[in-house]
């Protein structure tokens, strides 16, 4: 206990890919995940980057988006697991528009939330102060941003993210952000004991708890189980709700 192995990273890949075979199959509705190790899942033999890139590759899916969920905050990223190094480099006017917009059908075709109001944050420092300090905001997502609004999706941005997380997020039903940390430790400083990840992007429903594996309490016993919890009462309440 608390000392993970390669066979114990096969066997949580063998289950999951099962798990989705059944969801495919159509004889489950959703599938809702435990914290993963992603060094042990790729050391027992399944070499990706974690759940999320798993169930769009073996869903044959384009795309697919980790959306952090919880009642004061719902949070989509633009990235997930690359290093810093790499983040701009990865983000386009595409990408912009193509995550956007699956969130978009999905808060509405799995939340209920008939027009969602989206915001959009910036990557750079202060949005880039009009390129001063980074240009990913004029040449990416400024066109992005005016095409998904021409389209008639709901957004705005790109907002900076040292601000808007004081007081403009309850405005709206979902922040994208750049990168992973950029929305994650707002979320988590919220939500951490009842956040639900959601995959977005698949035919299948799949949530998970908001948090790790956290081998190093392992043997302690005293883990919250409420993130588990809100994750299976929020596959329910997806599969229940959710327009065909």
């Amino acid at each position: 206990m608390g000392n993970p192995s390669s066979e114990i990273g096969e066997a949580a890949g063998v289950y999951f890919k099962a798990a989705i075979d059944d969801s495919l199959k159509g004889d489950i509705d959703a599938i809702v995940t435990a914290p993963l190790s992603k060094e042990f899942l790729i050391k027992g033999g399944f070499n990706y980057p974690g759940h999320t890139g798993m169930l769009q590759k073996l869903t044959n899916s384009p795309s697919s988006v980790m959306m952090l969920y919880g009642d004061k905050l719902k949070v989509a990223l633009l990235t997930t697991h690359l290093p810093l190094s790499k983040v701009s480099e990865n983000i386009t006017s595409d990408l912009i528009i193509e995550i956007t917009s699956i969130v978009n059908s999905s808060l509405k075709n799995w939340f209920g939330i008939k027009n969602p109001k989206i915001a959009i944050l910036g990557l750079n420092p202060h949005s880039g102060e009009m390129g001063v300090l980074g240009r990913d905001e004029i040449d990416n997502f400024l066109p992005a941003i005016e095409y998904l609004k021409n389209i008639g999706i709901n957004i705005d941005g790109p907002f900076p993210s040292d601000t808007f997380f004081y007081k403009k997020y309850s405005n709206y039903d979902v922040v994208i952000a750049a990168y992973h940390d950029q929305g994650l430790i707002p979320l988590k400083m919220l939500h951490f004991d009842d956040g639900v990840n959601i995959t977005l992007g698949t035919p299948i429903i799949r949530t998970s708890p908001d948090h790790g594996t956290a081998y190093d309490i392992a043997t302690t016993f005293n883990a919250s189980e409420n993130s588990m919890k809100k994750a299976i009462l929020e596959a329910y309440r997806i599969v229940q709700n959710r327009v065909l």
